[in-house]
């Protein structure tokens, strides 16, 4: 796992404007010079500072670094509200917002897009969150006025009668009021509240009452813009969201990110999914989350050197092959769905191989593709050995990067390093034993 790059020091040319909740708010304007781009991000979560792991921060840390790159001086204004952020770049404060928000009219969105849905967040599950009028005669507390708009609009499709209401205070200060119990219920984007999550293992987010919206940086000019989004794409191998909390939440000491709470049993933020979707395929859930800690380490932001995607690192053929696009795969619920939808496929395929040992070929293959795991079984078996043994599948799978293998004719797939894929399988199910042992 890459730590969050701390770049101010090596910023000469960064100059920080620290925002004040109520003097920014009110709108007062900064002179700016015409070299300079002044931008505007949501001050980092309270809690970033609480665990000892001040400057730590995703948005700001990649501005920094464009601003090196670019030789470009920069004045970041820092603020505790996303009204702010609209209000700045509306009445030309800043030419930049860095930091997912919605794209207006006559906004350039840039950089990364990420796909988020508007949820609620309850300090425990709630058993009705699924059915009809759950929210009827509710108080559904927000933050923000497109969060409002949102609950509004929801309010109308659903028909329930439930009370918007703006919580009066900062996103520190709201989480720590539901988790107190102050209040019941918080309208929240999902990437905004995974963080607090890890902060407070009771709570849950139990619905979304929206689509996903795709968010993203916004410029107010196309060119800037555009420089952006160019950076960004020579950056494949920077810190992500996920990557830059996780850094961030190793200052606690909480380095096992296999578990994020023994006592509540939980393992991440997407929980309720593996749920849903182990039920669908006949897993135990925390296998399927043993996979995804595998291959993302519950980072639906990653992208492979070979182009996997998401938190179950999915090829986009193989969104194609089930009705999606590429850009689903970013999506948490979309790419467990397509990832549920080959596990079902790889089981058929293996459904002859004894039950002690089917999960690891399906592992496998789920790694390395049924082509490969066929051909091992295959070379296993001219060999003497078990086609139906993973040990003796693998030690064979990883000889297909040798001419000698690869060239035999019962090969159909070509050459083949197995490493990745014994590793994959080892690891997925030594997590799988630990959360056996771990939680219920």
């Amino acid at each position: 796992m890459k730590t969050c790059a701390l770049l101010l020091s090596a910023a000469m040319v960064l100059l920080i404007a620290s925002c004040g909740k109520d003097k920014k708010a009110k709108g007062e304007t900064t002179q700016k010079n015409d070299s300079t781009l002044t931008a505007v991000t949501l001050a980092p979560p309270g809690f970033v500072d609480s665990i000892g792991a001040a400057g730590c921060d995703y948005h700001r840390d990649l501005l920094a670094s464009f601003a090196v790159e670019q030789g470009l001086p920069i004045k970041m204004i820092e603020t505790s509200s996303v009204d702010s952020i609209y209000y700045f770049l509306d009445n030309g404060v800043c030419q930049l917002a860095a930091y997912d928000i919605l794209p207006h009219t006559g906004y350039h969105a840039c950089g990364d897009s990420i796909f988020s849905s508007l949820v609620i967040v309850s300090q425990k599950e709630q058993k009705d969150a699924e059915t009809a009028g759950w929210l009827e005669g509710k108080t559904v507390h927000y933050l923000y006025e497109t969060h409002r708009q949102r609950l509004e609009a929801y309010r109308e499709e659903t028909g329930q009668d439930f009370r918007p209401m703006r919580f009066e205070g900062s996103i520190d200060n709201a989480f720590a009021a539901i988790n107190r119990g102050d209040i019941e219920l918080l309208a929240c984007y999902d990437f905004m509240a995974i963080p607090y999550l890890y902060i407070y293992p009771r709570l849950e987010m139990p619905a979304k009452v929206s689509f996903p919206f795709n968010m993203a940086w916004c410029a107010t000019d196309d060119s800037l813009a555009s420089k952006i989004d160019r950076w960004f794409e020579g950056k494949r191998n920077r810190t992500t969201r996920t990557e830059c909390l996780y850094g961030c939440m190793a200052h606690s000491g909480k380095s096992d990110f296999r578990l994020i709470d023994k006592r509540t049993g939980r393992v991440s933020p997407y929980d309720h999914l593996f749920k849903r979707y182990a039920k669908s395929i006949g897993w135990d859930w925390r296998l399927l989350a043993a996979l995804a800690h595998s291959e993302s380490n519950f980072d639906p932001e990653q992208v492979s050197h070979s182009g996997a995607i998401g938190l179950m690192q999915l090829m986009p053929v193989t969104a194609k092959a089930h009705g999606y696009k590429k850009e689903d795969l970013f999506k948490p619920e979309q790419n467990l769905h397509i990832a549920s939808l080959y596990i079902l496929t790889l089981q058929k395929y293996f459904s002859k191989i004894p039950t002690s040992e089917r999960p690891k070929f399906i592992l496998g293959a789920y790694n390395s593709g049924i082509g490969h795991i066929r051909d091992a079984m295959a070379l296993a078996e001219k060999h003497g050995g078990n086609p139906s043994s993973w040990d003796d599948v693998i030690k064979y799978l990883m000889l297909k990067d040798d001419e000698r293998y690869y060239n035999d004719p019962v090969c159909k797939h070509g050459s083949f390093n197995g490493n990745e894929t014994y590793k994959l399988v080892k690891k997925t199910l030594t997590t799988y034993d630990f959360y056996l042992n771990s939680i219920q």
